[in-house]
């Protein structure tokens, strides 16, 4: 048993094994090792250690949650189907565009049992992915995506300088995009860091922090790039409330590069390098 395939193992034994647990906060998270090793997420855990380089074999990429939330690799057509490439633990993912990997209730290999548990309502949660940019032209990458007919949460990085060919890539901003009517939490500071070639990692927490209306909540995004706390906004939104049913997961929509080790989790999380 090689390396790669001895890790994936061992991921799904423990997550097999380990019991439910509550949500929980306040964990650390070290970014100089997989997320497995700080904390369980209990939302989805892909680690994307599942292929060999160069190959988009196997299409089915394992979720280490626990919960089932197994993603498919699928394409445009053959020419740009996601393949595995060398990451920041093990394996990555690189797509290009519109190619993803993705998990639905209608796939035909879902066997998640509790699809409730990716919809995160009213709940703090916590978030991340390691992403290596091969596109500053791109006006935004969607590096996770949970939604369906725009009901859900997202992490989008924006792309504020597109119409600028001269500075392309230069400022680029982290936004939260969540409930029905895709309220943003958006940054106020931009970064240069993605145009450098390098991986870099983007973490998140969203927490619910009161009421201020009918059906409306005031909700704190805390954004942190490499283990460092990047920025922190407040914002208002719906809460979502879709049918589980009818969800949908994804890694790459929209983005161009490699994607290692993303995952979402309840409670709210810090992240150190």
């Amino acid at each position: 048993m090689n390396k790669t395939a001895l890790t994936a193992f061992c991921l799904a034994l423990g997550a097999t094994l380990a019991a439910p647990a509550a949500e929980e906060s306040g964990k650390v998270i070290d970014l100089n090792k997989p997320v497995i090793e700080s904390i369980k997420p209990d939302g989805f855990y892909w680690a994307f250690d599942d292929g060999i380089i160069g190959e988009s074999e196997p299409r089915t990429v394992t979720d280490f949650s626990g919960n089932s939330f197994d993603g498919q690799i699928s394409a445009a057509n053959a020419s740009v189907t996601p393949t595995y490439a060398e990451g920041v633990f093990g394996t990555a993912i690189y797509v290009q565009g519109i190619p993803q990997v993705s998990w639905g209730f209608k796939h035909k290999l879902n066997s998640a049992p509790d699809p409730s548990r990716l919809i995160m309502k009213g709940r703090s949660f916590t978030g991340g992915a390691w992403f290596k940019m091969d596109d500053l032209k791109q006006s935004f990458h969607a590096l996770i995506r949970r939604d369906e007919n725009a009901i859900g949460w997202r992490l989008i990085i924006y792309n504020e300088n597109l119409t600028d060919k001269d500075s392309a890539g230069t400022a680029w901003y982290p936004s939260l995009e969540y409930g029905s009517s895709r309220s943003r939490g958006k940054s106020t500071v931009s970064t240069s860091v993605f145009s450098d070639g390098k991986w870099h990692h983007v973490g998140f927490s969203v927490s619910p922090d009161s009421s201020v209306g009918e059906d409306e909540i005031e909700f704190t995004t805390v954004y942190w790039l490499d283990g460092v706390e990047f920025d922190r906004v407040v914002f208002k939104a719906k809460i979502p409330d879709p049918n589980p049913e009818t969800q949908f997961l994804s890694i790459g929509n929209g983005a161009w590069g490699l994607i290692d080790d993303a995952f979402v989790t309840t409670g709210v999380h810090t992240f150190k390098k």
